[in-house]
């Protein structure tokens, strides 16, 4: 990333990591996880690791995830049907019965608006 820190890739790289433990979490395929940061599987295992530069595009995606992460600690405390809502068929008409996954798998503007969705249900 130009004109980053080292400081700022450090921390990029830390929020990519704990999205990727977001994903476990909701237990996102690994090959959704992929999608999800548009990476290919082999800049997932670094993401992982900490390691390797981050692109602009998969930072805000990463920071999409976290948002929807912590709406939905703060909604449904619960852990357990916190991780699953993610994957549940929803009625809301943003959903249109489909999951906040399948909404989210659809590209940027999916996750945008399933935290967009999420934060309004929070007040944030």
């Amino acid at each position: 990333m130009a004109g980053a820190t080292e400081a700022d890739s450090v921390r990029e790289q830390a929020a990519l990591a704990a999205a990727c433990r977001a994903l476990d979490h909701w237990c996102v395929p690994e090959a959704d996880q992929a999608r999800l940061l548009m990476l290919d599987r082999g800049e997932l295992a670094s993401a992982r690791a900490r390691s390797g530069s981050v692109s602009t595009v998969t930072s805000m995606r990463a920071s999409y995830i976290l948002g929807i992460f912590g709406d939905l600690e703060i909604l449904l405390p619960d852990p357990e049907i916190a991780d699953a809502w993610i994957r549940r068929r929803n009625d809301a008409p943003l959903f249109g019965g489909r999951s906040a996954l399948d909404l989210m798998l659809e590209g940027e503007e999916g996750l945008r608006a399933v935290r967009r969705y999420l934060a309004a249900q929070t007040g944030r």
